[in-house]
């Protein structure tokens, strides 16, 4: 990162109280030597190399007009170019943490290395946090809590600088709460920002199977043939060209290995991530992906297929297995979670422009 202090950042969403916010030096906070934060004044740091180290862990205080709620947004996220805001969308339970905890246990692994993809923490703190309630917790066998949606239509999880070998963006990860989605003004305007979607299909819900039955009879109603609430929610309020939402997707039907001995599912489970990105594959996996669905009666949940102009389908599982007894029986082993990410990266343009316009047209 180069000299923040005279590089004015592009006005973006801030990422908790979604209104718009641009980099300001004269809010930069960095923390104190005896805790807390305080107010950092550039003139008295005139070494790059030192100014650099100060501003990768340094906030810039942002105070929502709506009620005065004071919270602070990492600079890296603000003087690194427009983020890459990924919104996860589904229903309570659908598995959307655990399927973000299972991605960023492969990120730090370096599992898209290969692929020319490195990463950082936008923010040391907060990923620890999301290291401390996910990753530790998935790997000992834990169930993460699930995301508190109580008054909030969108929360923001977690975010990672990403670098290529000639540029770096941050990436965004957000929760999109689900059935009572509202139509507010800053809802609709992170929703316009989108850069774009995960759709996280529980096939506990959506699919009629006998050996989904147990799970389905434990979990209680799920979307009946109407499909997941949240999709319809988030669908209906995002910007078209053409009728189309131009935002990529990517739509996953976690929970895979609850169906993992069913075919085409235990072919792809047991495929290994290859480099470079094959377009032809991933075309395939999404067709059997939506041959799979709608066999089995999840058609309804197949719905961003047909209003985003470029989507993919994948087969996943964050855990490797089903909750017994409260726990994951052998600690959470993911299976392909990285793979509807690297087509989304595909899809933004990150793995380059040809590669952008050959997936999930």
């Amino acid at each position: 990162m180069t000299d923040p202090a005279p590089r004015p950042a592009a006005e973006i969403a801030c990422p908790y109280c979604l209104t718009s916010i641009r980099f300001n030096p004269a809010e930069v906070f960095v923390p104190g030597q005896t805790g807390g934060l305080i107010r950092f004044d550039f003139s008295r740091e005139t070494n790059r190399v030192r100014l650099e180290a100060i501003m990768a862990n340094a906030q810039q205080r942002c105070v929502d007009p709506a009620d005065g709620d004071e919270h602070f947004v990492p600079v890296p996220y603000l003087v690194n170019g427009s983020p890459l805001t990924i919104a996860f969308v589904g229903r309570s339970g659908t598995g959307k943490t655990n399927l973000l905890g299972a991605m960023l246990t492969q990120l730090e692994r370096l599992a898209l290395a290969p692929f020319g993809l490195t990463f950082s923490a936008v923010n040391q703190a907060m990923h620890t946090e999301a290291r401390t309630q996910l990753l530790e917790r998935m790997g000992a066998g834990e169930v993460p809590d699930r995301t508190d949606e109580a008054g909030h239509s969108v929360e923001f999880l977690d975010a990672l600088l990403v670098q290529t070998k000639s540029s770096a963006r941050p990436v965004g990860f957000f929760d999109v709460a689900g059935e009572d989605l509202l139509r507010t003004d800053r809802t609709m305007r992170f929703l316009a920002g989108v850069s774009a979607l995960v759709f996280v299909i529980d096939p506990v819900h959506a699919l009629r199977l006998p050996q989904l039955a147990r799970e389905a009879g434990q979990l209680g109603p799920g979307g009946g043939t109407t499909g997941d609430p949240t999709f319809g929610a988030v669908l209906d309020r995002m910007p078209r060209t053409e009728g189309y939402i131009d935002a990529p997707a990517a739509v996953v039907l976690a929970k895979s290995d609850l169906v993992r001995h069913d075919p085409p599912v235990d072919r792809w489970l047991q495929r290994p991530l290859r480099a470079p990105v094959d377009p032809v594959e991933l075309e395939t996996e999404s067709r059997d992906v939506y041959a799979f669905v709608d066999a089995h009666g999840g058609g309804p949940w197949l719905r961003p297929v047909t209003e985003v102009r470029r989507c993919t389908l994948h087969f996943a599982s964050a855990t490797g297995s089903a909750v017994r007894d409260g726990r994951y029986p052998v600690g959470a082993r993911g299976q392909r979670p990285v793979q509807p990410l690297l087509a989304l990266f595909a899809m933004c343009g990150l793995l380059g422009p040809q590669l952008a316009e050959a997936v999930g047209g």
